[in-house]
């Protein structure tokens, strides 16, 4: 049998054939079981991510206390990373009754405004003309919209007009 790859590959292929412990002709089945597995995994590991931001959403939902309108605001900044990072508990956060959720980061500068139905504020508005005004594009829907500005200034000025 020729392998892709000359010596190199037949090299690989000894190598799989020793790492699993088996003959060469059960390496391919194998290898297939153990990428649905890390698949399987995988699925696991973000049903439970989303399990720990639905248990965090609450516990600070609960922690926050109701501004004079009823509303709870609530805001998250990191200084790197990304906004994917803070978008479960954001949702979780506003799908608890009148909730406000600003997640911010520096670098790069961008921000995330999620939005209850009963909060009064309408995310993709808001935050649309807020990133206008700063140098800045996004937008979103009424619950959750998101967009970057050039700067840390520009980011402040954005915070401070969605409050």
């Amino acid at each position: 049998m020729r392998l892709a790859g000359g010596t190199a590959g037949a090299r690989g292929l000894r190598g799989a054939v020793q790492l699993f412990s088996l003959g060469l002709d059960e390496v391919p089945a194998a290898v297939a079981a153990q990428l649905e597995a890390a698949k399987t995994a995988e699925k696991a590991r973000k049903r439970l991510e989303l399990d720990i931001a639905a248990y965090r959403g609450r516990e600070l939902y609960d922690r926050t206390s109701p501004s004079a309108d009823g509303v709870r605001r609530v805001s998250q900044r990191l200084e790197r990373g990304s906004l994917d990072e803070l978008r479960a508990l954001a949702q979780s956060f506003t799908a608890l009754p009148k909730a406000v959720f600003v997640a911010a980061l520096s670098e790069p500068a961008s921000v995330m405004l999620a939005t209850s139905a009963d909060s009064g504020v309408d995310a993709g508005q808001t935050l649309k003309a807020a990133l206008q005004a700063g140098g800045g594009r996004g937008g979103g829907t009424a619950r959750m919209a998101q967009g970057s500005v050039p700067d840390t200034a520009a980011l402040a000025a954005v915070l401070r007009e969605i409050g």
